[in-house]
């Protein structure tokens, strides 16, 4: 038997556009004898739809992990002048990272985007 890891953060009973997507494609291969684990989050955000846990088969495994918005911490710790990291000494090394974000994280500022690749890169 094939066996898969999903690891989604949009599953139900999340009900956003990325959970159809998804669900669509487990439902297919556990149809087809896949064993599925699929890794999601505990706290969702809404909107749910909890009809869709119905949808999900039985053999599905579910494994709900808590999520913590690492954009929010550190939007947070910038607020309040105690970061632990020095965000002004990324900024040439990163700019041009970016300077293409696309337009669905452009409400973050850029100085968040590098203390969020600051911290990705020291905790690999």
């Amino acid at each position: 038997m094939k066996k898969l890891l999903v690891i989604a953060y949009h599953f139900p009973p999340c009900a956003l556009s990325g959970t159809y997507r998804t669900l669509a494609w487990v439902r297919l291969l556990a149809q087809r004898g896949w064993d599925i684990t699929v890794v999601t989050v505990k706290n969702p955000e809404p909107p749910l739809d909890y009809e869709l846990l119905k949808k999900i088969p039985n053999s599905v495994k579910i494994l709900r992990a808590p999520y913590i918005n690492p954009l929010e911490i550190l939007g947070k710790l910038k607020k309040s002048n105690h970061s632990p990291f020095h965000f002004s000494r990324f900024s040439s090394h990163l700019s041009p990272l970016t300077s293409h974000v696309s337009p669905l994280t452009s409400h973050f500022s850029p100085l968040t985007l590098e203390g969020l690749a600051h911290m990705v890169v020291a905790h690999t």
